[in-house]
């Protein structure tokens, strides 16, 4: 805080500071030195030198910061500027008694302290005290380096007091000698103290800074302002000069001495001139008053606001002349005046506000303060000089004198007229507002309302002010009120809600509030809030939420209706809820019959009335009460219906309805002029008002719709009608729908009835070929197991294993037949669908070859016709896809290459790349010939036949052996996720592509079909002895399984049914066991529930064994708890991969029976390669049809007679076909007469016509 300091401010400052220490050490010096004086004495002038030096340092402070002028208004806290002042007291007490009578060092370095904590701490809390809009901010270093000085001059002043103590009784000097020396020191010390309580408030008020901000600082109470704290520093500076005052003539009268002649002259001067300077420099006005009010001194400050520069004698009386004023400008009388008053009553008048009048008709208002002071009395004297009788009598009578003190408080009373000013702008703004505004205080209570409020209460402002919620309102109502405003104080958060309150004429308001906390001047909480009232807008909204409502039961009974097709429990419904939505008391729907008599047919009505239905069902209808012949018809200007069983509907055939009459609607029905008869009538239905409207259906009226309203007239609203009559016309529809309803489950129950009868006959069809295929399984499982037995046998010579080969094959296709036709009964037959497995692909390729090598070169020999197969080197070695028709679409594809191709090489490209994801590969399969024996217009109609389609859509039906097969292939194809493509260069070739999604798989699971291409001749060695249970009741099939089992060197022990199964497990526990699930005595699936229940059958593996082909029984079969199944008829070798999936079993191999081929293979030409489709193209049409007929008739008789009649130049052919004839290849030789006439038609006619 750097600025310019008024320079004899500053001077009067140290000047009283060094006052205030001379007198503190003055009167403390008895106590320093020691001497004998009673305890009370020595507290007293402990304590007067205390507050003389305490107010000393509170002066200095506080006359410093007036001689600062700052650009902002500045207030003074009162409680923190008193307790400053107390602060220093406290300080100067306790150094000033720590330092008593010893000059130990290290009592005087305390006492050192305790004075700069006492000098430092009124400067801080000096400062603390200050208000004003900026923000203060003291240098760490400035207060250090003022701490530091203040403790240092403390210990210099206290120390020269401490020297001047005499340690002996001894005098070294003359007691004026002694007097003048401790006097001197007395002074060097106060004016030692003096520059450090100085030094240390001007170190500090120039360390520190001030930032202004946007604040508005409002005093507190009790503050002062520059003037008021002005008013108190003169004040405290009289106090100190009493206090220096009384402590001389406390001295004279204890060393009663003659003054020295250098002295003299200066003791003999008045006090009034050694206060003159003083006084001088206090900014508020000082006058010094006898007892009589007669003015003895003033200062330049109070003649500058009073009229005193002309005073109408010597010593002017205060006020007599002046004009004064009270604040409401009347003039006041001279006794009424503060003085005099203060002289009149012998106590203080304080807080007098008085105006001065002034030129151009301004007035100077003061505030004054007159304060009785006894000990004028004896300093009269000195301010009067003895100049009359009448102060020497005052003296002798001890009436005293009045210190006088005065502000100017002009700018305040001109700033409280703003105020007030403001004030009334704010109450007109506010009452022109029309929502209602009102604040109260924290106990609850309205301190401000506009007129809006009041006009919402209906009671004045003088009633309300000053009053609660509780004084007007409903308890009730109150109660929420407070709920509300507490919380709104306790948070001091914004908040709206609505509430409801009672006017004074009763009528209930609905209001929204918007209240928040706020603090007024004094920092208590208020509460202000605006009130809107909302009454009109939520009946508003409540007649659009109930038009809404009524909207939405609308829809929801018209809804209702559609979903419902029981028309009795329809029409239940729709009166319930048409009687909720209305609110009326009954709801009767009414049926016309064919004569246009009727019946209620449905009702619904309220609690506390009578059922008309329940009358009519129990024979007390209303056909035989309700007679209304023509004198009780109701007259023509009045709106009237009749919703119950009436003579008149039915001669009028409905009367007005039929008409097209849309409703009848009647308020009140006593007001509507019916005739009596007509109102006995109504009143049977308990009937007051209602509506009633026409049920049509189609353009027939079916009915009546009647809403009635019992207990009281009803004014029916327009959206009443509009429902009675919305619901009257869907009702009609609703009849319709349920007429309709009623005849669809009629056809629905007959087609059911025919349903059921052919889903008996599918289930005993599906049944028969299940047991069917059970048998033939049962029974091809002995023959080809004992194939395989037998043909494992090496001893066996070449021809028996051709025997057995063929007895193999022949088998195999009968286990085909039977699949196909078991699985063509299935419901899901019409369904292509995929069933996928994990296989060896190159297996697969390597038999592929074989089977070509066997079948497909036989077509190929005329042509000479070879096939290879080219692998990538990245192509998988196990995938998981259907193999079945994997190799169905690679056969198909193939034979139809070599059929178009000319003769030479037809190549088989596989290649694989990534796919969906890492476990994924898209595999490509490129079939192409080097030529094509097609047109281009051929090709472009086979590629026509393979257009894409849905797997789910049919294909149109192939002509044609061969578009059949490519339209299966297509549909194969897409089912594995590709498409088959034809392509076609000219001069290069033809051929087919398609790409497919397989999972690779590193091996091969226990759930693998596929046949591996090595043949287990035994166990390998070191391992330990696998014991095997095989649980058959057939004895074949037990034999078979034990003579292969035990054949590789298994240890294997049979049982015919579940007991003895489990006997044998209780004591051999085998590692596996095979079983059997239709057995007698106990099948296999209790067997295996008992043998799974215990912890050790938990870890025993049990294969199912079953010949049924059917999904549910397989489920079955694992939910009895089963490891895995095989069906029969098994291979030996798919046992064995069951066995190795689950056990650590290790196989011995032999020798590559059959090695896989190679990656490029090339088939070799035999002796019957001559058999070819087209080498029987020498035929005409007619044999190949004859010869087709013959060999799918499996009749060699007939076929050997058409082979006769081939031409003698084709004689291998003849041989070759008469070799198949003979050994009974009926089924090469169909597929080779299928193929010719397939190729005849093609040739002839094109492709797919």
């Amino acid at each position: 805080m750097v600025g310019n300091y008024g320079v004899v401010l500053m001077v009067l400052s140290v000047g009283i500071a060094a006052i205030a220490s001379h007198t503190a050490l003055a009167l403390s010096w008895p106590i320093l030195r020691a001497t004998k004086q009673s305890r009370l004495q020595s507290r007293l002038r402990l304590i007067a030198g205390a507050i003389a030096l305490g107010l000393g340092i509170w002066l200095v402070h506080f006359l410093g910061m007036l001689a600062l002028p700052l650009p902002q208004p500045v207030y003074y806290d009162g409680l923190t500027t008193g307790v400053s002042l107390l602060s220093g007291v406290a300080g100067s007490a306790a150094a000033l008694g720590l330092l008593r009578g010893c000059r130990i060092q290290h009592r005087l370095l305390l006492s050192s302290v305790l004075m700069g904590g006492a000098i430092v701490s009124t400067h801080a809390i000096g400062m603390m005290g200050m208000q004003l809009p900026a923000q203060v901010h003291h240098a760490r270093l400035g207060a250090l380096l003022a701490g530091a000085i203040a403790v240092a001059g403390s210990f210099a002043a206290l120390r020269l007091i401490a020297r001047a103590q005499p340690q002996t009784v001894e005098l070294e000097f003359t007691q004026t000698q002694v007097i003048r020396t401790q006097a001197r020191t007395m002074q060097q010390s106060a004016l030692l103290l003096a520059l450090t309580i100085g030094g240390t408030h001007y170190t500090g008020v120039a360390t520190t800074r001030l930032i202004s901000t946007d604040a508005t600082v409002l005093p507190t109470s009790p503050a002062f302002s520059s003037v008021g704290l002005a008013i108190a520093c003169a004040a405290s500076t009289g106090l100190v000069l009493l206090l220096t005052h009384l402590n001389g003539r406390s001295r004279q009268r204890r060393h009663p001495q003659r003054p020295d002649p250098q002295t003299a002259q200066t003791s003999e001067t008045p006090l009034h001139s050694r206060m003159h300077p003083l006084i001088h420099q206090i900014q508020a006005g000082v006058l010094l008053l006898d007892s009589q009010g007669k003015i003895l001194f003033y200062n330049p400050t109070a003649a500058r606001w009073l009229p005193l520069d002309h005073p109408p004698e010597p010593e002017p009386l205060f006020g007599l002349g002046w004009g004064l004023l009270a604040e409401d400008l009347r003039p006041v009388a001279l006794a009424d005046l503060p003085v005099q008053q203060a002289i009149a009553r012998g106590q203080a008048v304080h807080n007098v506000v008085l105006g001065v009048p002034q030129a151009e008709g301004a007035i100077r208002w003061l505030l004054v303060h007159a304060d009785p002071s006894p000990m004028l009395d004896k300093a009269q004297a000195s301010w009067s000089g003895g100049r009359d009788g009448t102060d020497s009598r005052s003296r002798q009578r001890g009436t005293g004198g009045i210190v006088c003190t005065i502000s100017d408080i002009t700018a305040q009373k001109q700033l409280q007229a703003d105020l007030e000013e403001n004030r009334q702008f704010l109450d007109r703004l506010l009452n022109s507002i029309p929502n209602p505004i009102f604040v109260k205080d924290q106990n609850h209570r309205w301190i401000y309302l506009n007129d809006a409020f009041c006009d919402l209460i209906g009671r004045s402002r003088e009633e309300l002010l000053g009053r609660s919620d509780y004084d007007f309102l409903p308890a009730e109502e109150a109660d929420v009120l407070w709920k509300y405003d507490d919380l709104v104080m306790m948070t001091g958060t914004v908040h709206a809600n609505e509430e409801r309150i009672t006017s004074l004429d009763g009528r209930s308001r609905l209001i929204s509030t918007q209240k928040v906390s706020l603090a007024d001047v004094t920092g208590r909480p208020i509460l202000v809030g605006s009130i809107a009232d909302i009454t009109e807008r939520k009946q508003q909204e409540h007649l659009l939420r109930q038009t809404a409502e009524r909207e939405k039961a609308i829809a929801h009974i018209l809804d209702s209706m559609r979903q419902m097709l029981d028309l009795p429990a329809l029409l239940r419904s729709a009166a319930q809820d048409l009687r909720q939505s209305l609110e009326c008391d009954r709801v009767l729907v009414y049926r016309f019959h064919a004569d246009w008599s009727g019946e209620f047919v449905a009702e619904s009505v309220g609690s506390g009335w009578r059922s008309i239905l329940t009358q009519q069902i129990d024979g007390f209808g209303m056909t035989n009460r309700a007679i209304a012949p023509a004198a009780c018809r109701v007259r023509p200007s009045a709106k009237t219906g009749l919703p119950d069983i009436d003579t008149y509907l039915q001669e009028t055939q409905g009367g007005p309805y039929r008409k097209g009459t849309p409703y009848l609607c009647v308020n009140d029905i006593y007001e509507a002029h019916f005739s009596p008869c007509y109102l006995e009538k109504l009143e049977q239905l308990q009937a007051r008002a209602y509506i009633s409207a026409p049920i049509f259906c189609g353009t027939q009226l079916w009915g009546l719709l009647a809403s009635y309203q019992n207990a009281r007239s009803r004014a029916w609203e327009t959206s009443d009608i509009k429902m009675v009559t919305q619901i009257a016309a869907q009702l009609g529809v609703a009849v319709q729908q349920a007429e309709l309803w009623r005849q669809t489950q009629q056809q629905a129950a007959e087609l059911e009835q025919l349903r059921q009868t052919a889903a008996e006959g599918d289930r005993i069809k599906a049944e028969f070929l299940a047991n069917m295929s059970h048998k033939l399984r049962t029974h091809l499982n002995a023959i080809l197991g004992f194939t395989q037995l037998m043909h494992h046998n090496s001893n066996r010579d070449s021809t028996d294993q051709e025997y057995l080969s063929l007895i193999s094959r022949s088998g195999e296709c009968l286990l085909e037949l039977t699949s196909s036709v078991l699985e063509a009964s299935e419901p899901e037959a019409s369904q292509t669908r995929l069933n996928t497995s994990s296989f060896d692909l190159h297996c697969l390729l390597d038999g592929l070859l074989n089977e070509l090598d066997e079948m497909l070169q036989r077509r190929a020999s005329v042509k000479q016709v070879s096939v290879t197969v080219e692998r990538a080197p990245n192509l998988p070695h196990y995938i998981r896809t259907d193999e079945q028709k994997l190799r169905q679409v690679l056969i198909s594809l193939l034979s139809c290459a070599m059929q178009l191709t000319q003769g030479g090489q037809v190549m088989l490209h596989i290649t694989a790349q990534p796919a969906k994801n890492d476990t994924f590969s898209r595999l490509r399969f490129a079939i192409t010939t080097p030529h094509s024996s097609l047109k281009p217009g051929e090709l472009d109609k086979l590629d026509k036949l393979l257009k894409p389609t849905k797997p789910t859509e049919p294909r149109p039906p192939a002509t044609n052996q061969l578009a059949l097969e490519l339209a299966d292939s297509q549909t194969f194809v897409q089912l594995m996720g590709g498409e088959i493509r034809v392509a076609n260069q000219p001069d290069v070739g033809s051929g087919f592509s398609f790409e497919i999604d397989a999972r690779r798989v590193n091996t091969l699971p226990g759930d693998a079909e596929s046949v591996p291409c090595r043949r287990v001749v035994g166990l390998a060695p070191g391992q330990p002895a696998w014991r095997l249970l095989v649980v058959e009741d057939s004895t074949t099939h037990r034999l078979l399984l034990v003579k292969l089992l035990s054949g590789l060197g298994f240890e294997v022990m049979e049982a015919e049914n579940g007991q003895v199964a489990l006997d044998i497990w209780e004591i051999w526990e085998p590692h596996l066991i095979w079983m059997d699930m239709q057995m007698p005595i106990m099948d296999g699936y209790e067997a295996t529930q008992r043998i799974k229940s215990t912890p050790r059958g938990q870890q025993t593996i049990i294969i199912a064994l079953t010949a049924s082909a059917l999904e549910e029984q397989q489920q079955a079969m694992v939910a009895a708890g089963c490891d895995d199944f095989v069906r029969k008829p098994f291979q030996r070798e798919q046992l064995l991969q069951k066995i190795s999936a689950y056990l650590d079993v290790r196989y011995a191999y032999h020798a590559e029976l059959q090695p896989r081929l190679p990656r490029s293979t090339q088939a070799k030409s035999r002796a019957s390669d001559l058999l070819h489709p087209a080498a029987l193209h020498i035929m005409p049409p007619e044999w190949l049809t004859q010869f087709h007929q013959a060999v799918a008739q499996g009749s060699d008789r007939q076929t050997l007679q058409l082979i006769r009649q081939i031409p003698s130049a084709h004689t291998p052919l003849a041989q070759a076909l008469k070799g198949l004839t003979v050994q009974f290849q009926f089924e090469q030789l169909t597929a080779l007469a299928e193929a010719a006439v397939s190729l005849a038609e093609w040739e002839s006619d094109g492709v797919g016509e």
